[in-house]
């Protein structure tokens, strides 16, 4: 029973990881987005658009590593 308790809150905590992952890509996406409309509209990229690009690439990587690591922990 105890172990059974122990795997539920583990899937629990990545559940709970996955859903602030999702936020996160979320409001990268918006910011990518609100930063590419910026510069189409002054007509020319700024630090903005690229920081907005980092951060969607980081979030992007971040959960891309923490989907790979559950599936290799959920296959053994």
């Amino acid at each position: 029973m105890e172990n059974r308790e122990k795997k539920l809150a583990e899937k629990e905590k990545a559940r709970e990881k996955n859903e602030v992952l999702i936020i996160k890509s979320v409001g990268a996406a918006i910011a990518l987005g609100e930063a590419t409309a910026t510069a189409l509209k002054n007509g020319h990229c700024n630090g903005e658009t690229e920081a907005a690009l980092q951060y969607a690439r980081e979030i992007k990587h971040e959960q891309k590593d923490f989907l790979a690591e559950q599936v290799v922990k959920n296959l053994y």
